[in-house]
């Protein structure tokens, strides 16, 4: 009889191992009808649940297995995961705690409990169990990826770029594994090499593998198409389509507009979207905010707060508890101010938490996700013949889709240029974007208008030592002194819009313009040249500046880009023409008018609840 259990068991692991988990499940089960206490019959069921999402199964199954077997290091392990994910941290640590007491020699162990505390927040401390599991297996290219994500997360790139490149040596398959090493060496501009591991994730993403990742690949991709592939690739693997049917009450006289992300407090995001949540319809919308960030006591969150209906913390909630919550309130419209940036909860929106779900502002681009019902756009970010490329249906407003806040606040401090260490006397051109978007070929246009504007500066956004060592070192190799290259540190947002006054002409990069950065530009009156892309974060810059009739400032070629900038820093009679029109233009408010924006965004979400209430699929919206 012993020998028949265990051939069952071992045809379960096989299956198990080839995902075909209702195989594995039923035998499984029949074994468990002659040894109801196998510790490790009931482990693997544990683990079949946990993989269907059924974390109090699981847990259930991982406590009865550790029962019949109080030893088990994996028993404890798997429990202490599905612990985590449910965001039961405390209990979770000492699940893991006393995993690794038990058998501190086995890797996955320390992996098991690097990922807990990844989903806390608590990176450091994950980093020094990834090291723990390389210690014991040093060849492991799963704990050296996890590692460098760890890194990552607390924006040490140059570590991150070490521990990525570390598991590529060992294992260059690695799911996204090629993404995020070709992100963190553009966020520590390092260019060397950098277009091979390009080119091989281009053909693997083509090839349908899994090498990119959305987030990082919009600023390298130059094909909507390839940019619809790799999110679907990366939807389908972490945040698969669960096919839920739910039938949801409508909630009454007004629509219950729900706000999902992880960055209210003083950041981009947050900055465009606070005059539209202070101005929405109260008689028509219900507003909600669900926040999984942090209060960083700004005075932007708290005007943020102020200004909807109800703030809910979901950052301790496990995306089950999020879902029906959300549920319970009844949202109608859940948008997804995150997609794949930032600290979003794709799996919320996975679960169907709302009957209609949004794509807005956050991410520019597809999710890939058939749960994602709409994007909200403009007809420049995504025309006509490019919505095939998006998985939602579009939703465009009148003019440009980023909202803006026409109360932003300039600090009325006066800078000097000696303030930042900028000449007195010269041109300055300025770039202020995060430094992943400025890539070796954007990079030699700016090198080669220092040479031909004599006393003229580059003024860029970063106090990374590792990135001012490189982008010094490439300025040097082509005989620019380094002096005229100048780093801008943080500042509070109202300090940092004073400051950009000072700049004469903003320079825009490709694949991945300016957005925020964009607007901060036009609100204090400082021109900006764009080249416009192929793909909609290569696009928004050209529809922002369309808004404010300044169309003379989008190019359609790198080449007529870097003539169009000479042209106008050699030539001061254009650039005043250029700036007053600019002028006149803001006191227009063709991009700053938050009023006639949120009325026009108000008219969306009521055609997307129109089709719901009446049972219609969701469809483009004009």
């Amino acid at each position: 009889m012993a020998n028949e259990l265990d051939i069952l068991y071992q045809k379960a692991i096989n299956s198990f191992k080839n995902q075909d988990y209702l195989k594995s499940e039923h035998t499984l089960n029949k074994i468990l009808l002659s040894a109801p206490k196998n510790s490790d019959v009931l482990r693997i069921l544990g683990l079949i649940a946990l993989i269907r999402k059924n974390h109090l199964e699981a847990i259930d199954l991982f406590c009865r297995s550790i029962e019949a077997s109080p030893q088990n290091p994996m028993a404890y392990s798997n429990r202490g995961k599905a612990l985590g994910e449910i965001y039961r941290f405390s209990e979770a640590d000492q699940d893991h705690s006393f995993a690794v007491s038990i058998a501190p020699f086995i890797p996955d162990l320390w992996i098991a409990k690097g990922v807990t505390y990844q989903l806390a927040r608590k990176d450091a401390l994950a980093i020094g169990c990834f090291s723990k599991a390389i210690e014991q297996d040093k060849y492991s290219a799963d704990s050296w990826l996890l590692k460098g994500d760890s890194y990552f997360s607390l924006r040490n790139y140059q570590e991150s770029l070490i521990c990525y490149k570390e598991a590529f040596k060992l294992n260059q398959n690695l799911d996204f594994l090629l993404g995020k090493l070709t992100h963190t060496m553009s966020l520590c501009s390092q260019w060397k090499n950098l277009d091979d591991y390009i080119s091989q994730m281009n053909d693997k993403l083509r090839g349908g593998v899994n090498s990119a990742y959305p987030f990082g690949y919009q600023a390298i991709a130059t094909s909507e198409k390839d940019l619809q592939i790799c999110a679907k690739n990366y939807s389908n693997y972490y945040f698969p389509d669960l096919r839920l049917k739910k039938m949801f009450k409508k909630s009454g006289s007004r629509i219950r507009i729900g706000y999902l992300g992880g960055e209210f407090r003083e950041q981009a995001t947050s900055a465009l979207i606070v005059g539209m949540l202070e101005l929405h319809d109260r008689s028509q919308f219900e507003v909600y905010i669900f926040d999984n960030g942090w209060d960083d006591k700004s005075a932007l969150r708290k005007r943020i707060h102020a200004s909807v209906d109800h703030f809910i913390d979901i950052y301790m909630l496990s995306d089950e508890q999020a879902t029906s919550k959300i549920e319970s309130i009844g949202i109608d419209i859940l948008i997804n101010l995150n997609g794949f940036f930032g600290l979003g909860r794709q799996g919320i929106f996975q679960r169907r938490a709302a009957p209609i779900q949004v794509n807005y502002l956050g991410f520019p681009g597809t999710i890939g996700s058939p749960y994602i019902d709409y994007i909200v756009a403009d007809k420049i970010v995504i025309p006509e013949n490019s919505k095939k490329y998006y998985t939602e249906k579009v939703a465009y407003l009148p003019r440009c889709y980023q909202p803006n806040d026409s109360k932003r606040i300039v600090n009325s401090h006066q800078f000097s240029r000696q303030d930042f260490g900028l000449p007195e006397e010269g041109f300055i051109f300025c770039c202020f974007n995060n430094i992943y978007k400025i890539n070796e070929k954007i990079f030699a246009i700016w090198i080669r208008l220092l040479s031909k504007v004599e006393g003229s500066v580059l003024w860029l956004f970063g106090d990374d030592s590792s990135v001012i060592t490189n982008l010094n070192g490439y300025a040097k190799d082509q005989g620019i002194d380094t002096s005229r290259i100048i780093f801008a540190k943080p500042l509070e947002m109202s300090l940092h819009l004073a400051r950009l006054k000072i700049a004469n002409l903003v320079l825009d990069t490709l694949p991945y313009n300016a957005h925020t950065t964009a607007s901060d530009a036009l609100w204090v009156g400082v021109p900006i040249v764009t080249c416009i892309g192929k793909t909609f974060p290569g696009r928004v810059c050209a529809s922002i500046l369309s808004a404010m009739n300044m169309n003379e400032l989008i190019t359609e070629s790198l080449s007529e880009y870097e003539s169009v900038i000479l042209d106008i820093a050699n030539n001061p009679l254009k650039y005043e023409e250029i700036k007053n029109k600019l002028r006149l233009n803001c006191l227009k408010n063709n991009l700053f008018d938050t009023r006639e924006y949120t009325k026009d965004i108000e008219s969306i979400y009521s055609k997307m609840y129109s089709r719901y209430v009446h049972d219609s699929d969701p469809d483009h919206i004009e």
